[in-house]
């Protein structure tokens, strides 16, 4: 009976270290497959990392003092695209879009806040938004647009603004539009 009893302890103690060496066995193998595509993959970000000089140029340490000039146009637009309407009606969604243009592409990054404002023919406030954008170096268009629904007839002025920061200084001139809302 003693026999039989270390025969089956043997057995079980040979198939459990099977087990075990088995499964390590293939988590090395895993980890090995995971590590492989981690050096394929960092060979890649390398590559890209290379490319991008190409794309975006050398960015000096000192690129938020360098000189710049941007450009703004407004004008409403439907609701779903960016397509520039001739009539403007009372009760119908449209958006408010401001072009933004880099005239000069020295600075390679440019940080800026697009707030447009549609005003009543009183010059008040009628209706602000703002957008937040930024030009890459090789960019030189940016848009952003504000969903404005007029809900009287009447005469509006559109005036669009780039901004360094909200609370800051403009980057551009205003651009204004008049728009006369039909009923």
């Amino acid at each position: 009976m003693k026999i039989s009893y270390f025969s089956i302890i043997i057995i079980v103690v040979t198939m459990t270290s099977i087990a075990i060496i088995s499964v390590m066995f293939f988590q090395i193998s895993t980890l090995q497959s995971q590590t492989k595509i981690l050096d394929q993959t960092n060979k890649k970000l390398a590559t890209n990392l290379t490319n991008y000089q190409d794309l975006f140029g050398i960015i000096p340490k000192n690129y938020t003092f360098m000189p710049f000039e941007l450009k703004t146009n407004v004008y409403v637009a439907g609701p779903i695209d960016i397509i520039p309407v001739t009539t403007v009606r009372a009760n119908q969604p449209y958006q408010v879009v401001a072009n933004i243009t880099k005239m000069e592409n020295m600075q390679p990054l440019i940080y800026y806040y697009c707030i447009v404002q549609v005003s009543n023919s009183t010059g008040l406030g009628y209706h602000v938004g703002w957008g937040q954008g930024i030009f890459i170096p090789k960019q030189s268009f940016s848009q952003c647009a504000v969903s404005w629904t007029p809900t009287v007839s009447g005469n509006y002025t559109l005036t669009a603004f780039a901004w360094r920061s909200l609370f800051g200084s403009p980057l551009a001139n205003a651009s204004m539009k008049y728009v006369q809302v039909l009923p």
